[in-house]
């Protein structure tokens, strides 16, 4: 596990290792057939797509700024990304 962001360079790493851990717990319980494995592929989601967020800090912080107009591009361009998007704004507003 990664340090906590605080005392780390590379703090985007701490929500990569959360999105891993939420994939592995998705595979995990969809063997499982559990009724609440939904509830972990929405986590998965939630975090992958925020998982952008941290590392566009981590550009800031780090002062990246010409890299940061040309990801959030490449950001608002990626249809797993609008999807990801979709699946959070919709389970946390119940409409898109």
């Amino acid at each position: 596990m990664i340090p906590h962001r605080a005392g780390n360079a590379n703090f985007y790493l701490e929500q990569w290792d959360r999105v891993v851990r939420w994939k592995n717990q998705c595979k995990i319980e969809s063997k499982a057939g559990a009724a609440t494995s939904l509830d972990f592929y929405e986590a998965f989601f939630i975090n992958a797509y925020h998982l952008k967020d941290w590392i566009t800090q981590w550009l800031k912080k780090n002062k990246h700024d010409d890299i940061i107009n040309e990801l959030k591009l490449d950001f608002e361009n990626q249809i797993f990304l609008k999807i990801l998007r979709d699946i959070c704004n919709g389970s946390k507003h119940f409409t898109l």
